[in-house]
Protein backbone atom coordinates (compact mmCIF):
# COMPACT_ATOMS: atom_id res chain seq x y z
CA UNK A 1 0.00 0.00 0.00
CA UNK A 2 1.32 2.92 -1.10
CA UNK A 3 -0.50 6.63 -0.08
CA UNK A 4 0.87 10.17 0.29
CA UNK A 5 0.02 11.02 4.05
CA UNK A 6 -0.32 14.68 5.82
CA UNK A 7 -0.43 15.58 9.42
CA UNK A 8 -1.53 19.78 9.54
CA UNK A 9 -0.91 20.91 13.17
CA UNK A 10 -0.98 23.82 15.33
CA UNK A 11 2.69 24.56 15.08
CA UNK A 12 4.02 22.39 11.68
CA UNK A 13 2.49 21.15 8.47
CA UNK A 14 4.39 17.31 7.82
CA UNK A 15 3.59 15.13 4.55
CA UNK A 16 5.53 11.92 3.76
CA UNK A 17 4.84 8.99 1.45
CA UNK A 18 3.75 5.78 3.26
CA UNK A 19 4.93 2.83 1.92
CA UNK A 20 5.63 -0.80 3.09
CA UNK A 21 4.41 0.75 6.88
CA UNK A 22 7.06 3.07 6.63
CA UNK A 23 7.35 6.68 6.02
CA UNK A 24 9.60 8.30 3.27
CA UNK A 25 10.52 11.59 2.00
CA UNK A 26 9.39 13.11 4.86
CA UNK A 27 8.75 17.10 5.02
CA UNK A 28 8.03 19.50 7.49
CA UNK A 29 7.18 22.77 7.14
CA UNK A 30 5.77 25.54 10.03
CA UNK A 31 1.72 26.04 9.36
CA UNK A 32 0.43 29.10 8.23
CA UNK A 33 -1.51 29.66 11.30
CA UNK A 34 -3.22 32.92 13.00
CA UNK A 35 -0.06 32.30 15.73
CA UNK A 36 2.42 33.06 12.58
CA UNK A 37 0.17 35.27 10.05
CA UNK A 38 -1.26 38.69 10.42
CA UNK A 39 -4.32 37.24 8.21
CA UNK A 40 -7.73 36.72 9.20
CA UNK A 41 -11.12 34.79 7.91
CA UNK A 42 -11.11 33.87 4.61
CA UNK A 43 -7.60 35.16 3.54
CA UNK A 44 -6.20 33.25 6.46
CA UNK A 45 -8.21 30.14 4.86
CA UNK A 46 -6.71 30.96 1.30
CA UNK A 47 -3.30 31.22 2.33
CA UNK A 48 -3.05 28.05 4.55
CA UNK A 49 -5.03 26.41 1.19
CA UNK A 50 -2.15 27.71 -1.10
CA UNK A 51 0.81 26.48 1.47
CA UNK A 52 -0.59 22.86 1.28
CA UNK A 53 -0.89 23.44 -2.32
CA UNK A 54 2.73 24.19 -2.14
CA UNK A 55 3.74 21.83 -0.40
CA UNK A 56 1.82 18.91 -1.42
CA UNK A 57 2.78 19.28 -5.53
CA UNK A 58 6.19 17.40 -5.53
CA UNK A 59 4.80 14.43 -4.16
CA UNK A 60 1.40 15.07 -6.44
CA UNK A 61 3.28 15.01 -9.17
CA UNK A 62 5.65 11.88 -8.90
CA UNK A 63 2.80 9.72 -7.52
CA UNK A 64 -0.23 10.63 -9.51
CA UNK A 65 -2.12 7.60 -8.74
CA UNK A 66 -1.61 7.04 -4.66
CA UNK A 67 -4.55 8.16 -2.35
CA UNK A 68 -4.14 11.55 -0.42
CA UNK A 69 -5.15 10.94 2.90
CA UNK A 70 -5.16 14.31 5.59
CA UNK A 71 -5.21 14.62 9.18
CA UNK A 72 -6.53 17.71 10.45
CA UNK A 73 -6.34 19.64 13.63
CA UNK A 74 -10.24 19.74 14.86
CA UNK A 75 -13.56 18.21 14.46
CA UNK A 76 -14.10 16.77 10.58
CA UNK A 77 -17.88 15.40 9.58
CA UNK A 78 -18.23 12.78 7.65
CA UNK A 79 -18.61 14.92 4.74
CA UNK A 80 -15.50 16.51 5.37
CA UNK A 81 -16.83 19.93 7.13
CA UNK A 82 -14.18 20.99 9.11
CA UNK A 83 -16.21 22.85 12.03
CA UNK A 84 -13.08 24.74 14.02
CA UNK A 85 -9.65 24.40 14.43
CA UNK A 86 -8.48 26.93 17.18
CA UNK A 87 -5.17 26.05 17.54
CA UNK A 88 -4.41 26.56 13.79
CA UNK A 89 -6.57 29.16 13.26
CA UNK A 90 -8.31 30.98 15.96
CA UNK A 91 -11.65 31.54 16.11
CA UNK A 92 -11.48 33.58 12.93
CA UNK A 93 -12.72 30.30 10.22
CA UNK A 94 -15.48 28.26 11.31
CA UNK A 95 -17.76 26.00 9.20
CA UNK A 96 -15.29 25.76 5.80
CA UNK A 97 -15.74 22.63 3.21
CA UNK A 98 -12.18 21.42 3.77
CA UNK A 99 -12.59 18.05 1.62
CA UNK A 100 -14.73 19.48 -0.95
CA UNK A 101 -11.87 22.18 -1.77
CA UNK A 102 -8.65 20.05 -1.35
CA UNK A 103 -10.67 17.22 -3.99
CA UNK A 104 -10.66 20.77 -6.37
CA UNK A 105 -7.24 21.56 -5.74
CA UNK A 106 -5.61 18.29 -5.88
CA UNK A 107 -7.93 16.47 -8.49
CA UNK A 108 -7.98 12.94 -6.53
CA UNK A 109 -9.42 11.11 -4.06
CA UNK A 110 -9.17 12.62 -0.88
CA UNK A 111 -9.50 10.75 2.65
CA UNK A 112 -9.79 13.67 5.64
CA UNK A 113 -10.21 13.05 8.73
CA UNK A 114 -9.26 14.57 12.58
CA UNK A 115 -5.75 13.99 13.64
CA UNK A 116 -6.43 12.65 16.45
CA UNK A 117 -8.46 9.62 14.95
CA UNK A 118 -5.70 8.87 12.63
CA UNK A 119 -3.18 8.45 15.57
CA UNK A 120 -5.72 6.20 17.09
CA UNK A 121 -5.26 3.97 14.32
CA UNK A 122 -1.20 3.56 14.96
CA UNK A 123 -2.29 1.92 18.69
CA UNK A 124 -5.36 0.13 17.87
CA UNK A 125 -3.12 -2.72 17.36
CA UNK A 126 -5.16 -6.42 15.48
CA UNK A 127 -8.23 -3.98 14.83
CA UNK A 128 -5.73 -2.18 12.04
CA UNK A 129 -5.01 -5.69 10.23
CA UNK A 130 -1.91 -6.85 9.08
CA UNK A 131 -0.41 -3.19 9.16
CA UNK A 132 -0.40 -2.73 12.47
CA UNK A 133 3.02 -0.48 13.64
CA UNK A 134 5.53 -2.91 15.04
CA UNK A 135 7.81 -0.31 16.17
CA UNK A 136 4.84 1.06 18.77
CA UNK A 137 5.70 -0.86 21.74
CA UNK A 138 2.37 0.63 23.36
CA UNK A 139 0.23 -1.04 20.68
CA UNK A 140 -2.75 -2.80 22.22
CA UNK A 141 -3.85 -6.33 21.27
CA UNK A 142 -6.76 -6.77 19.71
CA UNK A 143 -9.46 -4.46 19.95
CA UNK A 144 -8.76 -3.03 23.64
CA UNK A 145 -10.72 0.05 23.99
CA UNK A 146 -8.49 2.79 25.12
CA UNK A 147 -8.57 7.20 24.82
CA UNK A 148 -5.51 8.42 23.19
CA UNK A 149 -4.62 12.09 24.43
CA UNK A 150 -2.11 14.70 22.50
CA UNK A 151 -0.33 17.35 25.10
CA UNK A 152 1.11 19.37 22.38
CA UNK A 153 -0.18 22.73 20.80
CA UNK A 154 -3.40 21.82 22.25
CA UNK A 155 -5.34 19.12 23.84
CA UNK A 156 -6.81 16.44 21.56
CA UNK A 157 -8.24 12.88 22.33
CA UNK A 158 -9.98 9.84 20.85
CA UNK A 159 -11.87 7.25 22.53
CA UNK A 160 -11.47 4.02 20.66
CA UNK A 161 -14.46 1.67 21.78
CA UNK A 162 -15.81 -1.42 20.12
CA UNK A 163 -13.43 -1.79 17.02
CA UNK A 164 -13.95 1.97 16.08
CA UNK A 165 -13.17 5.92 16.90
CA UNK A 166 -16.37 6.96 19.01
CA UNK A 167 -17.56 10.03 16.70
CA UNK A 168 -21.17 11.02 16.49
CA UNK A 169 -23.05 11.98 13.06
CA UNK A 170 -20.99 15.53 12.89
CA UNK A 171 -17.58 14.14 13.34
CA UNK A 172 -17.95 15.31 17.04
CA UNK A 173 -15.79 13.33 19.81
CA UNK A 174 -13.23 13.89 21.76
CA UNK A 175 -13.13 17.63 22.00
CA UNK A 176 -12.39 17.27 26.36
CA UNK A 177 -9.60 20.09 25.47
CA UNK A 178 -12.42 22.34 25.12
CA UNK A 179 -14.79 21.27 28.17
CA UNK A 180 -14.66 24.09 31.08
CA UNK A 181 -12.66 22.48 34.22
CA UNK A 182 -11.41 25.76 35.77
CA UNK A 183 -14.11 27.84 36.85
CA UNK A 184 -12.24 30.25 39.34
CA UNK A 185 -8.89 32.13 38.98
CA UNK A 186 -7.81 29.20 37.09
CA UNK A 187 -10.07 30.06 33.83
CA UNK A 188 -7.65 30.84 31.64
CA UNK A 189 -8.24 31.67 28.14
CA UNK A 190 -8.57 29.12 25.69
CA UNK A 191 -7.16 29.69 22.05
CA UNK A 192 -10.78 29.13 21.08
CA UNK A 193 -12.53 31.77 22.80
CA UNK A 194 -13.79 30.17 25.61
CA UNK A 195 -12.03 29.94 29.38
CA UNK A 196 -10.98 27.39 31.75
CA UNK A 197 -10.82 24.60 29.39
CA UNK A 198 -8.62 21.87 29.47
CA UNK A 199 -6.73 22.52 26.60
CA UNK A 200 -5.95 26.22 28.44
CA UNK A 201 -4.32 24.75 30.60
CA UNK A 202 -2.76 21.17 30.11
CA UNK A 203 -1.51 21.95 26.50
CA UNK A 204 1.67 23.19 26.13
CA UNK A 205 0.29 26.77 25.48
CA UNK A 206 -1.69 26.11 28.22
CA UNK A 207 1.09 25.24 30.73
CA UNK A 208 2.84 28.25 29.68
CA UNK A 209 0.28 30.13 30.47
CA UNK A 210 -0.48 28.23 33.89
CA UNK A 211 3.04 28.82 35.10
CA UNK A 212 2.91 32.93 33.93
CA UNK A 213 0.00 32.83 35.96
CA UNK A 214 0.95 31.33 39.26
CA UNK A 215 4.44 33.10 39.05
CA UNK A 216 2.52 35.85 39.56
CA UNK A 217 0.08 34.48 42.14
CA UNK A 218 3.46 33.77 44.04
CA UNK A 219 5.98 36.32 42.82
CA UNK A 220 8.57 34.87 45.81
CA UNK A 221 8.22 31.49 45.07
CA UNK A 222 8.99 31.76 41.42
CA UNK A 223 11.60 34.24 42.04
CA UNK A 224 13.87 31.39 43.77
CA UNK A 225 12.82 28.52 41.00
CA UNK A 226 15.20 27.56 38.25
CA UNK A 227 12.79 28.68 35.54
CA UNK A 228 13.16 32.37 37.12
CA UNK A 229 16.73 32.11 36.66
CA UNK A 230 16.21 30.77 33.04
CA UNK A 231 13.91 33.38 32.54
CA UNK A 232 16.34 36.25 33.94
CA UNK A 233 13.43 36.58 36.17
CA UNK A 234 11.40 37.73 33.36
CA UNK A 235 7.46 35.83 33.68
CA UNK A 236 6.70 36.69 30.21
CA UNK A 237 9.98 35.17 29.30
CA UNK A 238 8.41 31.28 30.08
CA UNK A 239 8.12 29.30 27.07
CA UNK A 240 7.69 25.27 26.93
CA UNK A 241 11.65 24.63 26.31
CA UNK A 242 12.51 26.71 29.73
CA UNK A 243 9.94 25.01 31.82
CA UNK A 244 11.04 21.12 30.92
CA UNK A 245 14.63 22.27 31.26
CA UNK A 246 13.62 23.65 34.93
CA UNK A 247 11.22 20.80 35.60
CA UNK A 248 14.36 17.85 34.79
CA UNK A 249 16.37 19.94 37.21
CA UNK A 250 13.96 19.37 39.74
CA UNK A 251 12.60 22.49 40.19
CA UNK A 252 9.77 22.26 42.51
CA UNK A 253 7.57 25.01 41.19
CA UNK A 254 7.31 23.42 38.01
CA UNK A 255 6.66 20.52 39.46
CA UNK A 256 3.51 22.31 41.12
CA UNK A 257 2.33 23.71 38.01
CA UNK A 258 2.22 20.30 36.59
CA UNK A 259 0.86 18.82 39.42
CA UNK A 260 -2.54 21.59 38.72
CA UNK A 261 -2.07 21.16 34.96
CA UNK A 262 -2.41 17.21 35.27
CA UNK A 263 -5.02 17.68 37.67
CA UNK A 264 -7.22 19.15 35.24
CA UNK A 265 -6.65 15.71 32.98
CA UNK A 266 -6.93 13.62 35.39
CA UNK A 267 -10.60 14.87 36.03
CA UNK A 268 -11.24 14.29 32.45
CA UNK A 269 -9.90 10.79 32.21
CA UNK A 270 -11.82 10.17 35.66
CA UNK A 271 -15.37 11.16 33.96
CA UNK A 272 -14.62 8.85 30.73
CA UNK A 273 -13.63 6.14 33.18
CA UNK A 274 -16.72 6.45 34.93
CA UNK A 275 -19.23 6.82 32.37
CA UNK A 276 -18.28 4.66 29.61
CA UNK A 277 -15.28 2.46 31.30
CA UNK A 278 -11.82 3.69 29.70
CA UNK A 279 -9.73 2.59 32.01
CA UNK A 280 -6.04 2.46 29.32
CA UNK A 281 -4.77 6.00 28.18
CA UNK A 282 -2.23 6.55 25.46
CA UNK A 283 -0.28 9.65 25.87
CA UNK A 284 1.51 11.60 22.79
CA UNK A 285 2.49 14.85 21.63
CA UNK A 286 4.81 17.44 21.70
CA UNK A 287 5.16 18.84 25.25
CA UNK A 288 4.35 15.34 26.40
CA UNK A 289 6.87 13.24 24.14
CA UNK A 290 9.87 16.30 25.65
CA UNK A 291 9.28 16.00 29.49
CA UNK A 292 9.02 11.89 28.66
CA UNK A 293 8.77 9.72 31.45
CA UNK A 294 9.08 12.83 34.15
CA UNK A 295 5.83 13.38 32.74
CA UNK A 296 4.02 9.96 32.92
CA UNK A 297 5.69 9.33 36.53
CA UNK A 298 3.93 12.60 37.84
CA UNK A 299 0.44 12.04 35.77
CA UNK A 300 0.73 8.61 37.54
CA UNK A 301 1.29 10.42 40.98
CA UNK A 302 -1.84 12.87 40.59
CA UNK A 303 -3.83 9.38 39.18
CA UNK A 304 -3.66 7.44 42.67
CA UNK A 305 -4.70 10.57 44.46
CA UNK A 306 -7.62 10.47 43.10
CA UNK A 307 -10.99 7.82 43.78
CA UNK A 308 -11.69 5.16 40.84
CA UNK A 309 -14.54 3.13 41.77
CA UNK A 310 -14.03 -0.62 41.40
CA UNK A 311 -10.36 -0.41 40.50
CA UNK A 312 -7.52 -1.54 42.06
CA UNK A 313 -4.24 -0.31 42.55
CA UNK A 314 -2.37 -1.89 40.19
CA UNK A 315 -5.18 -0.87 37.75
CA UNK A 316 -4.35 2.40 38.17
CA UNK A 317 -0.87 1.36 38.02
CA UNK A 318 -1.12 0.28 34.71
CA UNK A 319 -4.35 3.03 33.25
CA UNK A 320 -0.99 5.31 31.82
CA UNK A 321 1.59 4.60 28.73
CA UNK A 322 3.56 6.67 26.77
CA UNK A 323 3.28 6.66 23.24
CA UNK A 324 5.97 6.39 20.85
CA UNK A 325 8.12 9.42 21.41
CA UNK A 326 8.03 10.71 17.87
CA UNK A 327 5.86 12.90 16.12
CA UNK A 328 4.47 10.46 12.96
CA UNK A 329 1.20 9.07 14.63
CA UNK A 330 -1.60 10.81 12.64
CA UNK A 331 1.01 10.13 9.22
CA UNK A 332 1.68 6.57 10.29
CA UNK A 333 -1.99 5.93 11.71
CA UNK A 334 -3.32 7.00 7.69
CA UNK A 335 -1.26 4.92 5.96
CA UNK A 336 -2.66 1.70 8.32
CA UNK A 337 -6.36 3.13 8.08
CA UNK A 338 -6.09 2.94 4.65
CA UNK A 339 -3.85 -0.43 4.46
CA UNK A 340 -6.85 -1.82 6.12
CA UNK A 341 -9.06 -2.00 3.48
CA UNK A 342 -10.98 1.32 4.78
CA UNK A 343 -10.06 3.30 2.00
CA UNK A 344 -11.64 0.91 -0.45
CA UNK A 345 -15.16 0.89 1.13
Amino acid sequence: MKAIVVDIGGTNLRVALFEHNQLKQIKRDKVCSFAVSKLKGQELYQAFLSQLESTLLPYLEQYPDCPLAIAFPGPVSPSGMVTSAPTLWGDEVRRVDFLGDCKKRFQRRVVLMNDISAAVWRYAGKSVGKSADKSAETSLKGSEDFCLFTISSGVGNKVFLGGKVLLNEHGLGGELGHCQLAFDEYALPCDCGGSGHLGALASGRGIEQLSRHMASAAPAEFAVSELARLCREDISQIDTRKFIAALQSGDEFCRRVLKRSQHYLVQAMSHLYHSIGIKRFIFIGGFCCAAGQLYLDNLKQVVREFSWFGLAESDMENMCRLGALDDDHSLLGLGHYLSGGAYDA
